[in-house]
């Protein structure tokens, strides 16, 4: 990969089912660049079929009831 990048954080991922070929391709084409640690945020529990395309998968959209907010701890 250029310049050294080895991983990719990708936000705002679809969680409909019908998107899973989209986000598995789009996995896919980051691993053949040399992207070796892919993150997908869906902010949502997604589909459970797109669990296993990535190194971390993100459900959580904003704070956990039990951490503090920014600036809190």
């Amino acid at each position: 990969m250029a310049r050294g990048i080895t991983g990719a954080f990708i936000d705002r991922v679809s969680s409909a089912g019908a998107d899973v070929q989209d986000v598995a391709r789009t996995v896919l084409h980051l691993r053949e660049a040399g992207i070796t640690y892919v993150v997908l945020n869906y902010g949502t529990v997604p589909d459970p079929r797109v669990v296993d395309l990535a190194d971390v998968v993100v459900t959580l959209r904003g704070q956990h009831g039990g951490l503090p907010g920014p600036g809190l701890a």
